[in-house]
């Protein structure tokens, strides 16, 4: 595993829209040590596409199974670490030593809940206590939620909802990719609605893949977008 930190100037946890960069860190003889830099600088005067070209760069050079520290989680630099790139992103404060250690604890036990487990309640892979009742049909409203939290919230027969900008709230250790695409592999409802800000870059390839569609109202706040099987 590769463990990434944004430091500024001084070698300390930073976020990456001051100055610093990305120091890459790894383990010898049980002490982690910075293995080298990658440059990310997020002016204030940067276009949006440079801030993304930027992000892009430094994350395909950060290698398989990264995991992203700084002192922050919220931002255009976190989504498209999580969301294109599939990088965990932690915050912290602190030695950067012990703040990886407890981030591996952390990464640790969200791999163990990934697991198929013979108490899950649906049989589809779900960590235990992270399933819904079967209310409707197949669907057991499962979804990466964070225990006692249902994600999903029935409207009508075969009509689910999901709140997406509250649920990331909710946890941080999740992105969109982790909450939705469980769900809409599932493909057990007549209409998913989803409630967001904006959509992910990847949302509209993978409906297509999944042989599904999408119509979307944006007369309210934010936008509503209602997810149904082609037939």
């Amino acid at each position: 595993m590769t463990i990434a930190v944004y430091v500024d100037n001084e070698g300390k946890i930073a976020s990456p829209y001051g100055e610093g960069c990305i120091r890459l860190y790894g383990k010898e003889s049980e002490t982690w040590l910075p293995a080298g830099d990658i440059a990310l600088s997020i002016r204030p005067d940067m276009t949006l596409n440079g801030v993304k070209a930027a992000v892009r760069d430094a994350a395909s050079r950060m290698g398989e199974g990264a995991v992203f520290l700084s002192s922050g989680t919220r931002g255009l630099v976190y989504t498209i670490l999580q969301e294109e790139f599939g990088i965990h992103v932690w915050a912290g404060r602190g030695p950067i030593p012990d703040q990886i250690e407890a981030i591996l604890i952390q990464e640790a036990e969200r791999a163990r809940n990934a697991q198929p487990s013979a108490a899950s309640n649906c049989g589809s892979g779900c960590a235990p206590g992270r399933c819904g009742p079967r209310t409707d049909g197949p669907f057991s409203a499962c979804g990466p939620a964070s225990p006692g939290i249902l994600p999903l919230e029935r409207i009508g027969q075969g009509y689910w909802r999901i709140d997406l900008d509250r649920t990331l709230k909710e946890d941080t250790t999740l992105n969109s990719r982790m909450i939705l695409i469980p769900i809409l592999e599932e493909r057990a409802f007549d209409t998913l609605e989803i409630l967001c800000n904006h959509l992910p870059r990847w949302f509209a390839q993978t409906l297509d893949a999944l042989n599904l569609r999408a119509d979307y109202d944006i007369s309210g706040q934010g936008l509503k977008v209602l997810v149904s099987p082609n037939r």
